[in-house]
């Protein structure tokens, strides 16, 4: 995927750190996201449904999807169940963001195989560096299954 984007936008591969699809319904708080990540020189892309995050991440395999739960057309929870099911995306990061912060909900989403669970409010040093480690590991991965 981050090869794939590098090649993609002509920008040098030091400048390219991850490709983010960032869905949040709140606007302000997806163009803020969006706006913080480009400063970190991630490429990212904000969406406001579940609809519109299982199009974009189908057309542009995504490294990592930062999601919210509480969406307009469906549960992020049902966002996250049918991009771990979808063997093209499976191996795509996925940071969920919610207000509920009960352990449950936690629980729930790092079960269905998100790598992080970030309740709200945060702040944009926290989600850059629980970004920042999730495709990190997501990079050794990778490398691991190419030299397997």
């Amino acid at each position: 995927m981050l090869s794939q984007l590098k090649q993609a936008s002509g920008m040098p591969e030091s400048l390219v750190t991850g490709y983010i699809l960032v869905v949040e319904n709140q606007q302000y708080l997806r163009e803020g996201t969006v706006q913080n990540l480009h400063r970190a020189d991630y490429q990212a892309i904000g969406v406001e449904t579940g609809a519109q995050a299982l199009l974009q991440a189908r057309s542009c395999k995504p490294d990592l999807m930062i999601l919210e739960l509480m969406l307009p057309d469906m549960s992020g929870m049902d966002v996250c169940r049918q991009v771990k099911q979808d063997q093209e995306l499976q191996s795509m990061g996925i940071i969920l963001t919610s207000r509920r912060n009960e352990e449950d909900a936690i629980i729930d989403g790092l079960n269905l195989g998100a790598d992080d669970y970030i309740p709200k409010p945060f702040s944009s040093r926290v989600l850059l560096a629980r970004v920042r480690a999730v495709i990190n590991r997501s990079a050794t991965r990778a490398r691991q299954a190419i030299t397997s």
